[in-house]
């Protein structure tokens, strides 16, 4: 094995050797951001390679090794999530955001090729997916054109339609059920439908991220729920993958609101139990194979923000145990007040 977990064996990792050139070719020790951008970078090229020269057994090969292993990023997040967010971007859509033509065809030559493959269907269904999110935009409701939404809405349904037909051979996949989870949540669907299908998703991989922080913004004030309900569902979602993960889903959904809100509002706002959320970061630090430098760094300006300058140099000094040339801790510059201003998404 190239890549294993320090804490959890339970986890299984499979990447090329070819990774390893990449990311340990120089003989020195590789940082969890850097082998992240390799292995980024090497996905990135492999698929492009693999749609340019239809290689339907290299898509199919690695998307299977990634689903049955269980793969994990560096970061601790899953590769299949990665792989199929990366073939998203070949979804080619033209300027009146309709899929192309030629990747439908692609995607049909695909699954006609492996018919049992669940991978060509969720993929075309993200690309619907995409498709509507791109009429829609990336601000709130109000500041999206009225003559958008029915579009977006229809783009959104063909995206469900395209996952329920396929559902017999895709249904296992984790990946299937992250799509339906998006798709729901934009459509503002009843609070029952969607309940039922996150739990339905999180019956069939428990511990696949993307279900459970999709499930998390359902339930943000924005979207008509509650500062309340999304502490309540972060806790919930915790409790349910704390015998693998320990608290790092609470670190996770955390994590997930910094861009939309700045540090303090986090942990006024949403009310994260602090001693639970600083214990979570080191589960997250232990599931990834080196500490990652975002994750670390967001860890020391949380802690800054809550004012535990002596958790902020803990953090700190996790990361810098991994790369010995760090500076050390000094809580002046760290922690040094910064104005930090929310944003639209």
């Amino acid at each position: 094995m190239l890549f294993q977990y320090r804490a959890r064996p339970r986890f299984k990792s499979w990447l090329p050797i070819l990774v390893a050139a990449l990311v340990l070719g120089s003989g020195a020790p590789a940082l969890s951001s850097q082998k992240q951008q390799a292995l980024d970078d090497w996905l990135h090229n492999m698929i492009q390679n693999a749609v340019m020269g239809h290689d339907f057994a290299w898509l199919e090969t690695t998307s299977e090794q990634y689903r049955a292993k269980k793969v994990r990023m560096p970061s601790g997040r899953w590769a299949l999530n990665k792989f199929y967010v990366t073939l998203e971007e070949h979804c080619g859509m033209d300027s009146g955001e309709q899929v192309s033509p030629l990747m439908t065809e692609f995607y049909a030559k695909w699954q006609a090729e492996y018919p049992q493959s669940p991978a060509p269907s969720i993929i075309l269904a993200s690309c619907h997916l995409a498709a509507a999110m791109n009429l829609r935009g990336q601000g709130f409701a109000q500041d999206v054109w009225d003559d958008a939404w029915a579009p977006m809405f229809k783009k959104l349904e063909e995206a469900i339609a395209i996952l329920e037909k396929n559902k017999a051979r895709a249904g296992h996949d984790p990946h299937w059920h992250s799509i339906k989870a998006r798709a729901l949540l934009y459509l503002n669907v009843p609070e029952e439908v969607f309940s039922a299908n996150i739990e339905e998703a999180i019956r069939v991989e428990p511990l696949y991220q993307s279900n459970y922080i999709t499930a998390f913004y359902h339930y943000l004030p924005r979207w008509g729920g509650s500062y309340e309900r999304a502490q309540r569902w972060a806790r919930r979602a915790t409790a349910r993958t704390s015998e693998s993960l320990g608290d790092a889903m609470y670190a996770w959904m955390a994590l997930s609101l910094r861009g939309m809100h700045s540090d303090e509002e986090i942990m006024r706002d949403y009310k994260f139990d602090w001693a639970k959320l600083k214990k979570g970061m080191i589960d997250l630090f232990e599931i990834q194979q080196t500490p990652d430098f975002n994750n670390a760094m967001d860890f020391v300006a949380m802690s800054c923000a809550m004012r535990d300058v002596k958790h902020a140099e803990k953090v700190w000094n996790v990361w810098k145990a991994a790369t010995p040339d760090w500076p050390e801790f000094k809580a002046e510059v760290q922690c040094a007040p910064k104005k930090v201003a929310s944003r639209k998404i």
